[in-house]
């Protein structure tokens, strides 16, 4: 066969085969509602206090509007820090949002149950 005679890579390949039905047309047009229910108890009283610092507010005060199980993107858990090297692997935590009147407080947990305060998420 001469250089000029080879065949086609791409004729070789077999056209994609579309799926037997179509896939649904899904719009969301709201945000997916905050899942709550999957923080350890032990993890959300040490975030309360916390916010309980932050605020002045009373225990009673804090209201817990997520505690979710999430698996975080890579180390800044979600929220990274401008001019911060963060290790590129996925990392099992909670994503807990706590509210105290108007004000909302965004914390990000990693495994071992560290968390801090999200300020720019």
């Amino acid at each position: 066969m001469a250089p000029t005679d080879r065949p086609d890579p791409a004729a070789q390949t077999p056209p994609p085969t579309p799926p037997a039905r179509p896939l649904p047309t899904r719009i969301v047009t709201t945000p997916a509602p905050a899942v709550t229910g999957e923080a350890p108890a032990a993890l959300l009283e040490r975030i309360r206090a916390d916010v309980v610092q932050r605020s002045g507010a009373t225990r009673q005060e804090v209201v817990i509007v997520r505690d979710e199980a999430v698996v975080w993107p890579d180390g800044s858990l979600g929220c990274p820090e401008p001019g911060v090297a963060y290790l590129q692997v996925q990392i099992d935590g909670y994503w807990v949002v706590a509210q105290v009147g108007d004000m909302r407080y965004d914390y990000r947990v990693d495994a071992e149950g560290r968390f801090r305060l999200c300020t720019a998420p």
